[in-house]
């Protein structure tokens, strides 16, 4: 899935290092040796993906982070952060800084590749999400404000009892999370195809523990609920302590949105937590502006009825239903007489007031298979 990739590293070697790990993907790369660099690059070429050094002309990398995050022009892009192999502490900080996750340079190029493509695939995503209307600020198509977040509910499922007692306990607490553990087995096998007992329904937040003497049936639990029907409305939280190189690339390959395979962190954990619920948030409010986009472009704004762009292909839909069926179907155009005259003498606002009573009464005396629309100042009946 190619694309476009920005390095930032000030060490001349590990910058050529990194893209030669990337050459043979067939993206588009560029690189920088500083914040400054990056920065000219980024107002002009717009990559999708930016790769960090941890650390940049000596200091950590996380202040640039968060000025990208503050920033609404790369407000979508995926910042992944390269640190030392091994390296652990300040993980959590870069996390929370801004950073979709942190890898080590000594990442298997198996683990890496699989890593980018699900990175890619979830910034498509949103990009479908958006639309170019979306990002043209159109009527209709704009975001609404940000609602009040409560605490997350967030499902764990643990490798076995033991995993699941000590997590909870590692667990308990946690700020802005409403933690509920399982563990494997209270989850049955052949689970079902809407959501596997025990687990709840519409959890926006999954962390499945994941080892290799476990991987068959965790990953296919994970297969599972990767291919629900409501799987835009999750994200999925792997965590693989000492996992293989093997388990974690099939993990990002199956579904998983993010793999944590270092030691359990509740720290980290809870910091990558928050990174998922920024995107399922953002996800949702794009859905959610594209749903009431499309359902404002077929309703008119005064009435709330259907209107002509609804009307005439549904009409149309009715007619050649009836033909087929060789049976009739009925059209009442309802004009309302003098409506000028009360415009003119009592003002437009009153005129739109009858304009709502007519469309409710209409509205509430419809039968559930009929249809009403407005034409201009006239509503169009149509049922069959």
């Amino acid at each position: 899935m190619p694309g476009r990739i920005l390095i930032v590293d000030d060490n001349v070697t590990r910058r050529i290092t990194l893209a030669a790990r990337l050459s043979g993907a067939f993206y588009e790369i560029q690189v920088a040796g500083s914040s400054r660099e990056a920065m000219d690059l980024l107002d002009h070429w717009r990559p999708g993906l930016l790769l960090a050094a941890d650390e940049l002309e000596g200091i950590s990398v996380a202040p640039f982070l968060r000025r990208l995050r503050r920033d609404a022009k790369h407000a979508e892009m995926t910042l992944l952060v390269v640190t030392a192999p091994g390296a652990q502490a300040g993980r959590t900080e870069l996390l929370q800084a801004g950073a979709d996750d942190v890898v080590p340079r000594s990442e298997a190029p198996e683990v890496f590749q699989a890593r980018l493509r699900s990175q890619a695939r979830a910034r498509e995503v949103i990009n479908t999400l958006k639309l170019r209307g979306n990002d043209l600020g159109l009527p209709g198509l704009m975001e609404a404000g940000s609602p009040f977040r409560g605490p997350a509910r967030v499902s764990v499922i643990a490798p076995g009892v033991l995993d699941a007692r000590q997590w909870r306990q590692a667990l308990t607490g946690l700020g802005g999370f409403r933690i509920e553990v399982l563990h494997a087995e209270q989850l049955r096998e052949g689970a079902g195809r809407a959501a596997p007992p025990g687990l709840p329904d519409r959890a926006g937040l999954l962390v499945i523990g994941l080892t290799d003497a476990t991987a068959s049936r965790g990953l296919r639990l994970l297969a599972e609920l990767s291919n629900r029907s409501d799987r835009v409305e999750q994200e999925i939280l792997v965590l693989a302590p000492g996992g293989s190189a093997w388990l974690q690339a099939q993990a990002w390959e199956v579904g998983a949105s993010a793999v944590m395979p270092g030691p359990f962190d509740a720290a980290e954990l809870a910091a990558r937590l928050r990174r998922l619920q920024d995107r399922l948030a953002r996800r949702r409010s794009l859905r959610r502006a594209l749903s009431e986009g499309l359902r404002a472009s077929v309703t008119d704004p005064l009435t709330g009825l259907h209107n002509r762009r609804f009307a005439l292909p549904r009409l149309a839909q009715i007619s050649r239903a009836s033909a087929m069926r060789r049976e009739g179907f009925a059209v009442l155009v309802a004009d309302l007489d003098h409506f000028k005259a009360v415009n003119d003498d009592h003002g437009h606002p009153a005129g739109d007031a009858v304009l709502m009573v007519v469309a409710d009464l209409l509205r509430d005396n419809l039968r559930a298979r009929d249809l009403v629309a407005r034409f201009g100042s006239m509503g169009l009946r149509l049922y069959h």
